[in-house]
C-alpha cells in the first residue's frame, strides 16, 4: 500500500505542477502515471493486428505495464520514481521544480530511495 500512496502522490503533484506551466496539455494524474511508465521502459510493445494497424495507423501499441508491489520491490520502485523525477526534468525542464508542490516530489524521491 506505500508504494501505491506514494506513486500516486507522485502522479498528482506532478499534474499539478505540469498544469501550472507552459502548454495546452491539461495532466491528470493517469496521464502522468502512463507517461512516467512508457517513458521509464516499464511498457509492453504489442503488434497490431492488420484492422487495428489501418484504424490506428499504427504497427505497435504501448501499454504501460504495473507499478504495484507485487511487480517491483522497494529497490526497483525507488529507481522508477528516480527515473520518473529525471525523465519530468529533462521533458519539461527546469521550470517544473518552480511549483509548489516540488518540494513533495523530493520528499517522495527522498523517502523511495532511502534519503540518497
Amino acid at each position: 500500500m506505500k508504494f501505491h500512496r506514494l506513486y500516486w502522490a507522485l502522479c498528482t503533484y506532478l499534474s499539478e505542477a505540469l498544469n501550472s506551466g507552459p502548454g495546452d496539455i491539461r495532466w491528470t494524474q493517469e496521464m502522468v502515471s502512463d507517461r512516467l511508465k512508457i517513458a521509464t521502459g516499464r511498457a509492453d510493445m504489442i503488434e497490431l493486428s492488420p484492422s487495428m494497424r489501418r484504424k490506428w495507423n499504427a504497427q505497435i501499441a504501448v501499454k504501460p505495464q504495473s507499478v504495484s508491489f507485487a511487480s517491483m520491490d522497494e529497490a526497483e520502485f525507488g529507481a522508477f520514481v528516480e527515473a520518473s523525477i529525471a525523465f519530468v526534468l529533462t521533458e519539461f525542464g527546469d521550470w517544473v521544480q518552480e511549483h509548489e508542490d516540488w518540494v513533495h516530489v523530493r520528499d517522495i524521491l527522498n523517502h523511495a530511495t532511502g534519503g540518497q
